[in-house]
């Protein structure tokens, strides 16, 4: 009976433990390139994220599309925006390697590959499909990409996509 709730409390565990270190292994890799010529990388963390949702509270007013953009991040810690549109082709192609190493195949959400630019959205979703955790918005012909630590309803994800114009 220990062996079988053992075993069975690995198996649930395993994804969760898999996510968390895929998000701290993207998060340093993000800080690795901070002072790389061309990169900017703009944190931000869960003070900012507070902050950020507490202003827009009191600015928001009685506008209900800005009320659905901010509860949009409520389940949101951190942030990265990340614009390497500046670096040498050779850094572009190294940082996107790496992006896709430590993301994967299996945490592809959607890609688009319409007449613009191609863009890719990683995230681990949850069994029912109604939130993504981590979710990664990667453009590498635009040298962006916006990392959301913590969790988004799929809702908002699409919501995301179609504010990119996709």
């Amino acid at each position: 009976m220990g062996l079988t709730l053992s075993l069975l409390a690995a198996t649930v565990a395993a994804p969760a433990a898999d996510a968390c270190s895929r998000s701290r292994r993207m998060a340093r890799l993000v800080k690795s390139y901070r002072n790389t010529p061309g990169m900017k990388v703009t944190p931000v963390g869960s003070v900012g994220m507070k902050t950020i949702r507490f202003l827009g509270a009191l600015a928001g007013g009685g506008d209900a599309e800005f009320k659905n953009a901010l509860s949009s991040v409520r389940g949101i810690e951190k942030l990265y925006f990340v614009n390497y549109s500046e670096c040498s082709q050779s850094v572009k192609n190294t940082f996107t390697r790496r992006v896709d190493r430590i993301l994967g195949t299996q945490d592809k959400i959607m890609e688009f590959k319409g007449s613009g630019d191609p863009m890719t959205f990683y995230g681990m979703t949850s069994k029912s499909g109604d939130k993504v955790s981590d979710l990664v918005i990667n453009c590498p012909a635009q040298g962006i990409m916006v990392c959301f630590l913590g969790s988004i309803s799929s809702s908002d994800v699409q919501r995301l996509a179609k504010a990119f114009g996709y």
